[in-house]
């Protein structure tokens, strides 16, 4: 994991440690703080899916491994941290490889106590003496805590709406690790441009996507690719991914890679010949205009549904003016015209999940200094929509960017996907 090694493990503990402080400061003297990792899911057989951490764990941990367990609580201001850990075995180990163990846990995660797994209750029933308030991840974690633990009888309340609220802000190691997830991401978009042959199929892009992102250093795709060739690419959660491209149609491609659980989210459309014709390049530049006014007017104290509004007046007065509707912007707005073609939502927040925090999204909420959010408008004009001229039909168009909100206004985390017409045709055509 290359990216991680420009991080040291000192900055990333005092990082974790920054987390866990503010934590506490919202939940208190005397809350206790119980996590779990996440199971591991059979696939079928004795065969896993690929193991992925809770991200709330991985928030406040940094450890991405099955079977380990964390308390945390905080006494006149000194924080406390125990890690669990399953003893080491050889010959597991042999299949799936060596695991932290708790002779290797503070120094790995910077934890101030680790213990065998086997210690894990004794530490918890320790704890639970000088609690006031146990913090659990879910409401479905506490039937477990209380078979677990019966001689509790004192409240336990949910940590994820808590946590989620500091996920939105990302701090500097975050901050890292989403530019790095960015970048990534969009060397491989331009990659794809850059060896897209008109007898590609929609899995030769899905396929080639992954070996790049994968060879530049990712960890894992951030969600399943959408790799949308012609109307395909007006199915917005397109997932098949197994049609032959039509040499001169358009391809939606909607990836991104994972760098150490954070996730890019990029979306690019580009012709498979090379070159936009002139009705795809219209319908096309209407979405780019609709996006550069969306990221030129993100900054803090904007919220999203001012963008909204901004965008909604962009795409339906490009379509107006191409002649694929009619009417004023105003009528049309009034009318919800444009739901028909652009039936989602201008972004969300992106982070630890491709969707992150889902419990804070607010159209009326303030954007602040640190959050990074996707920016990604779209039209889609269905194949069997008569309504409008057949010219039109059968296109979907959506760009999407990873942005940083910053003091002035905003970065653009995935500016190294091209994304004019120009660009795409030059990368394309080279």
């Amino acid at each position: 994991m290359g990216y991680f090694m420009s991080v040291s493990p000192q900055t990333i503990h005092a990082a974790l440690t920054a987390r866990c402080h503010h934590l506490f400061d919202q939940l208190g003297e005397g809350a206790l703080v119980i996590v779990s990792s996440a199971p591991e899911v059979l696939r079928n057989g004795d065969v896993h899916f690929p193991y992925r951490q809770y991200s709330d764990v991985l928030y406040l941990t940094d450890c991405a491994e099955p079977n380990i367990h964390c308390l945390m609580h905080r006494t006149s201001g000194t924080l406390y941290r125990t890690m669990a850990c399953p003893e080491q075995d050889a010959k597991q180990a042999q299949w799936t490889g060596a695991w932290t163990t708790s002779d290797e846990a503070c120094q790995r995660y910077g934890v101030e106590q680790a213990v065998n797994a086997e210690a894990w209750a004794d530490c918890v029933k320790q704890a639970l003496r000088s609690a006031d308030t146990v913090w659990l991840m879910s409401s479905e974690d506490e039937g477990l805590f209380k078979a677990a633990y019966p001689e509790w009888k004192g409240p336990i309340k949910q940590l994820d709406a808590v946590i989620q609220s500091l996920r939105i802000i990302k701090d500097s190691v975050e901050q890292h690790r989403m530019r790095t997830a960015a970048s990534i991401s969009a060397q491989a978009h331009r990659e794809i441009m850059q060896t897209c042959q008109s007898d590609w199929t929609e899995a030769h892009v899905e396929g080639a996507f992954f070996a790049s992102g994968r060879r530049r250093g990712a960890d894992a795709l951030a969600y399943p690719t959408i790799a949308a060739g012609g109307s395909n690419a007006c199915v917005l959660h397109y997932t098949g991914n197994d049609a032959v491209l039509d040499p001169h149609g358009l391809v939606l491609l909607d990836a991104g890679m994972e760098c150490s659980g954070y996730a890019a989210d990029i979306t690019r459309t580009f012709p498979v010949s090379g070159r936009f014709s002139d009705v795809q390049r219209g319908l096309y530049e209407v979405v780019l205009s609709a996006q550069t006014a969306a990221i030129e007017a993100v900054k803090p104290g904007v919220t999203w549904q001012q963008l909204e509004h901004l965008t909604q007046q962009i795409l339906i007065g490009g379509l107006i003016d191409l002649g694929v509707v009619s009417g004023s912007v105003v009528q049309c707005l009034e009318q919800k015209v444009l739901q028909a073609f652009y039936p989602h939502r201008l972004g969300h927040h992106l982070g630890l999940d491709v969707h992150d925090v889902p419990l804070q999204q607010s159209s009326t909420a303030a954007f602040e200094v640190g959050q990074v959010i996707t920016i990604e408008p779209g039209l889609y004009l269905s194949s069997t929509d008569t309504s409008i001229d057949a010219q039109w039909r059968g296109m979907g168009i959506r760009i999407e960017d990873d942005v940083y909100v910053t003091a002035e206004g905003c970065q653009v985390l995935s500016h190294e996907a091209p994304k004019t017409v120009e660009d795409i045709e030059a990368v394309m055509c080279a």
